[in-house]
């Protein structure tokens, strides 16, 4: 009786008859789901705002040829039926480049450690702009941690935690540069001419401010 139950079953699964039994999502080892693309959407709160299409297309044409090696990691499903993601967002673009329907995801409810993973995760990754590094880690102290805890999580200094929070308090044409990727260091160090109230005449763009800069530190001395 159950060897025929098991037959009729695996049956009905290859004439895809239990298909709307499934949600459009596959169970398969390790908890991971596959979950139907267009049910998933970017986390609003994640500070990486831009992908470079070069390393976008390469990482497509690696998962068009060999899928995706690697979960990424959603929320449960929000009020509009989609899953936000904690992790993986360059993988779910580039999945949809190759044209797959559905990427393998594991499923995940947000704890305050998770969500310090995800920021620490995008914080380390090299091709961040300077403003995009800022928001994170004004997102971690939004999520309740210290300086102390910040600099340990990202092996930084605790000078350079304090350098990038400070962007979001500086004026639009300083935070300008930090989205244009000046270096934390110069966006820092103009910004002690708005705290002193020293005038500051236009940067002339992020090599502007890599001039400025040298004439900040040489006053100091």
């Amino acid at each position: 009786m159950a060897r025929s139950l098991t037959d009729t079953l695996d049956r009905l699964a290859a004439s895809g008859k239990l298909d709307k039994f499934s949600n459009g999502k596959q169970i398969t080892e390790g908890g991971t789901q596959q979950i139907d693309l267009s049910k998933i959407a970017p986390d609003p709160d994640q500070p990486r705002r831009v992908f470079g299409e070069d390393k976008l297309e390469s990482l497509s044409d690696s998962i068009a040829a060999q899928g995706v090696l690697q979960p990424i990691t959603v929320r449960p499903k929000n009020a509009d039926g989609r899953h936000l993601i904690i992790m993986g967002e360059r993988r779910w673009r580039a999945a949809q480049l190759a044209g797959l329907t559905h990427i393998p995801a594991i499923v995940r409810e947000v704890t305050a450690e998770l969500r310090a993973i995800q920021l620490t995760e995008n914080v380390q990754r090299a091709d961040l702009t300077t403003m995009e590094v800022a928001q994170a880690v004004g997102q971690m102290r939004a999520d309740g941690k210290k300086r102390p805890e910040i600099a340990k999580a990202l092996g930084w200094s605790e000078s350079a935690v304090s350098r990038y929070a400070s962007i979001a308090k500086m004026p639009d044409e300083l935070q300008a540069l930090a989205r244009a990727n000046a270096p934390v260091l110069a966006v820092s160090d103009l910004g002690l001419f708005v705290l002193k109230r020293l005038p500051i005449v236009p940067l002339g763009g992020v090599e502007g401010a890599h001039d400025r800069t040298l004439n900040v530190r040489q006053s100091r001395r």
